[in-house]
């Protein structure tokens, strides 16, 4: 636990001077690679002003009391109750970690979400979820969060959110 609470207080320092993400990444499952792709490390950088437009609509889908159970602070790094968070919305937690690996204009990889689904466990989607949302910059961050908390999204917004999203997929295809 204190090693994982370390690679968090990192985390933080880290986002905040604008330095990339890396960890070391043991592959289990490889079949859905493209030929010749291997991958050893995930690094995720500072996140581009286009990639947190993306990744905000799909915060947004996520209730504030699970929100606040899979990001880390510093009175907790990795509640109990998160591996059930994570499963309650995984396909929009693994597309705001593809996100924010991607990081760039574009769809991301399309095997991405598989491979991330059967290389992960719990602690490692808990963590590279936690580098995004750090990465994301600590102000665009705490502030996105904080007005969806503060007062909840709304009708007419999830309808706007859901909407945007459903207009940015449907660019990328």
């Amino acid at each position: 636990m204190a090693d994982e609470l370390q690679k968090i207080l990192e985390l933080q320092a880290d986002s905040i001077a604008d330095i990339p993400f890396c960890v070391p990444f043991e592959v289990e499952d490889s079949s859905m690679l493209p030929e010749g792709v291997t991958i050893d490390k995930i690094t995720i950088h500072p996140l581009k002003v286009g990639t947190v437009f993306r990744i905000i609509p799909l915060i947004g889908k996520i209730f504030k009391k699970d929100l606040e159970k899979i990001t880390v602070n510093m009175e907790r790094d990795f509640d109990e109750a998160a591996p059930g968070v994570i499963g309650k919305y995984g396909e929009t937690i693994i597309e705001i970690i593809c996100l924010g690996i991607h990081n760039r204009k574009g769809a991301f990889p399309g095997y991405m979400p598989e491979f991330l689904k059967e290389n992960c466990r719990w602690k490692d989607l808990h963590l590279l979820l936690n580098a995004v949302l750090f990465r994301m910059g600590t102000r665009a961050f705490t502030d996105s969060t904080t007005a969806l908390m503060r007062v909840g999204p709304g009708a007419e917004e999830i309808i706007a959110l859901q909407r945007n999203l459903e207009s940015w997929r449907a660019e990328r295809n």
